[in-house]
């Protein structure tokens, strides 16, 4: 997927830092939006922006304990 979006290994760094920045700034200001919810915890999908022009979802589950983590890094197009 991101080699198709014009990524390589080199670029893991930058799309580490685009993915938890923004991920926590999107949080933070409510932007995402909710899915589902169980026993495990509160499943979201946050919007994620590389290179200013590739806009998608991504899937993060917000733990009971309040811990936030990627769960799949391509959720789904923005519509």
């Amino acid at each position: 997927m991101f080699e198709s979006w014009g990524f390589s290994i080199e670029n893991s760094e930058y799309l580490v830092n685009a993915y938890c920045t923004q991920a926590l700034k999107n949080y933070l200001s409510g932007n995402y939006v909710l899915k589902n919810l169980d026993e495990y915890g509160q499943r979201l999908a946050i919007p994620i922006t590389l290179k200013g022009n590739i806009m998608f979802y991504s899937g993060w589950m917000v733990h009971p304990e309040g811990l936030i983590t990627n769960t799949t890094p391509y959720a789904g197009e923005i519509k």
